[in-house]
């Protein structure tokens, strides 16, 4: 068994009107490789940069990168924006309503839609509503988007600390 000790440096922000304390945990392995975790009440990220250049550490390298950067290598699945499921439905019943008056749809499928229009409220902000893919089939970039909450929450949480970093070097 080997058994490997190293510094870490645990960065605790508090006192920020509305937000909770943030834990950041950065651990420097060698020049240009390290590792942040950030922990708020029960969530944490975590990110490992192996080539971040020789010259960095990873403090130095964190304030320097653009947050998008830093927030899809600690969520690689966040989109900064997300199905709008309130605006997708006032587009398709306005949609309805110009094909039943331009004689495109009948009155009979108009309705049909129409009262499928609830399956939205079902699936909450998710295009994966089968209402969704017959209507949009592969135009799934047509649908209308909403800035994501968690993806806002995460850019102020990466420039919290990047400011506290900041702050912490001056």
């Amino acid at each position: 068994m080997k058994i490997t000790k190293s510094q870490v440096n645990k960065m605790t922000i508090s006192g920020i009107p509305n937000r909770d304390t943030i834990n950041v945990f950065m651990e420097n392995f060698h020049p240009g490789a390290g590792r942040m975790t950030i922990e708020i009440t029960g969530d944490s990220w975590s990110h490992y940069w192996s080539h971040m250049g020789e010259k960095y550490t990873l403090e130095t390298f964190v304030s320097q990168c653009d947050n998008d950067y830093i927030i899809r290598k600690l969520d690689y699945s966040i989109d900064n924006e997300m199905f709008d499921s309130n605006n997708t439905e006032r587009k398709i019943q306005k949609a309805i309503i110009k094909q039943r008056r331009g004689g495109e749809i009948e009155k009979k499928d108009a309705r049909e839609i129409w009262d499928r229009l609830d399956e939205l409220d079902d699936f909450g902000n998710s295009e994966h509503c089968p209402l969704i893919g017959e209507l949009y089939a592969e135009h799934y970039s047509l649908l209308p988007s909403c800035p994501n909450p968690k993806y806002e929450y995460l850019n102020e949480v990466v420039q919290t600390i990047k400011e506290a970093i900041a702050q912490d070097v001056a």
